[in-house]
């Protein structure tokens, strides 16, 4: 049990060594009892100390890449699920919710859309052929409030927001043990004809999804330093 450890170590190594572990054990998509009694202890542990929620999310941040090599393994409609759900749940300007998600995975429309990425000149999109999913990410109107504050302070806020809720989307992807890619590049107005969306609708990203291929590395990641990005109290 759980509460043995507790007269051994501190309630911060204990929430630690607990978060280190359900990780694991979530990544590697085992489903033990005891891990999950395991985690509801360490949850009633977090509310005095919240050392397990940075420890999680940073795991997390440095554990999402773009993934560009796919298995042919398909993606369970559960997990699938939980990521729309997690997008679903993500914040933007005035709670507008500025999009729709359309679920590409069956083929040959897959294949289609997966191509519409690429071309013969700019090649770097064609691993999208690999992914057994593809999410179009349509943009919606937003409400009135922000249309018009937008017109006010020249900002495109939905943009915005498609950002946050694709992130909200790849972080819940990559818990569950599956692979990303977000993809930018790609023919409008091939996909719009393929997947029937109305022509005053546009496309404000693609997510690819799948299984990496076995052994598919982990890179490191290449970041500014704090010391480029962050200012205090002005420029």
């Amino acid at each position: 049990m759980v509460e043995s450890y507790a007269s051994d170590i501190s309630d911060k190594k204990l929430i630690i060594h607990f978060c280190n572990r359900y990780l694991h054990t979530y990544f590697l998509c085992i489903s033990e009892t005891r891990i999950h009694k395991e985690f509801y202890y360490l949850l009633k542990l977090i509310s005095k100390k919240n050392t397990c929620f940075y420890m999680m999310f940073k795991e997390l941040i440095l554990a999402r890449q773009s993934v560009r090599r796919y298995s042919e393994t398909p993606v369970e409609s559960e997990k699938l699920n939980q990521c729309l759900e997690a997008a679903r749940l993500a914040p933007s300007a005035s709670n507008s919710q500025p999009w729709s998600f359309i679920v590409v995975d069956q083929d040959p429309l897959r294949t289609e859309v997966a191509k519409a990425t690429f071309s013969d000149i700019k090649l770097i999109n064609k691993f999208t052929v690999q992914a057994p999913v593809m999410i179009v990410i349509v943009m919606e109107k937003a409400k009135l409030i922000t249309r018009l504050a937008m017109m006010v302070k020249k900002k495109e806020w939905p943009l915005i927001d498609i950002g946050i809720t694709a992130e909200h989307f790849c972080l819940q992807a990559t818990e569950l043990g599956l692979g990303t890619c977000m993809i930018g590049w790609f023919e409008e107005d091939k996909i719009k004809n393929l997947l029937q969306i109305p022509s005053d609708k546009s496309i404000g990203l693609l997510i690819s999804v799948g299984y990496a291929i076995e052994g598919y590395p982990q890179r490191a990641k290449i970041r500014k330093s704090m010391e480029e990005i962050v200012r205090h109290n002005r420029y």
